[in-house]
């Protein structure tokens, strides 16, 4: 009983030393400052970070389909056993995501919020839409390459939108 009591203070006290890190709450502050400057919490931001999640996953699923032909938890871990899945992809999945869309949400965040922007809630609709259809996209060529190919008319019209979207702004310019 003293073993275990002594263990329990030893993981409380790890704990501690770990929540009072300095390290910690460098990178805390950062984070905070990031989630501020892009207007977290908005619904729209919890959506594009729900696709981005849905997109991560449907890859994984996608990979596993392709090399085994189908998908259960034992094939998912073999994934990550015969270097199918790897953590630097999805490291750099995620940080390619990550360096593209911060300037995209800081900005539309900030045009949504500055009065000296003309139009700057269209602005920033638009640029968030422009997100969500690149996340749909995504996530649709996934589920195809997985197998289902009656999403293709699905997928054909979101790329049909996204260069309506394009060639508009070209002819405007």
């Amino acid at each position: 009983m003293k073993e275990m009591m002594l263990e329990i203070i030893d993981c409380g006290s790890n704990i501690f030393k770990l929540c009072f890190s300095k390290s910690i709450w460098i990178l805390g502050s950062i984070l905070g400052i990031i989630l501020s400057e892009i207007g977290y919490p908005k619904e729209v931001l919890i959506f594009i970070v729900t696709l981005i999640v849905i997109d991560l996953l449907s890859k994984q699923y996608s990979i596993i389909i392709k090399n085994y032909g189908k998908f259960t938890i034992s094939l998912f871990y073999k994934g990550w056993k015969d270097k199918h899945l790897t953590s630097r992809a999805l490291k750099n999945g995620i940080c390619v995501k990550v360096f593209l869309y911060l300037p995209v949400l800081y900005t539309a965040h900030k045009c949504s919020i500055l009065f000296e922007v003309v139009y700057g809630k269209t602005i920033s609709n638009i640029l968030y839409t422009v997100l969500v259809l690149v996340e749909l996209t995504s996530i649709l060529e996934n589920c195809i390459d997985s197998g289902f190919t009656n999403l293709k008319p699905i997928l054909k019209f979101l790329k049909h939108k996204q260069d309506n979207i394009v060639s508009d702004n070209n002819k405007d310019d």
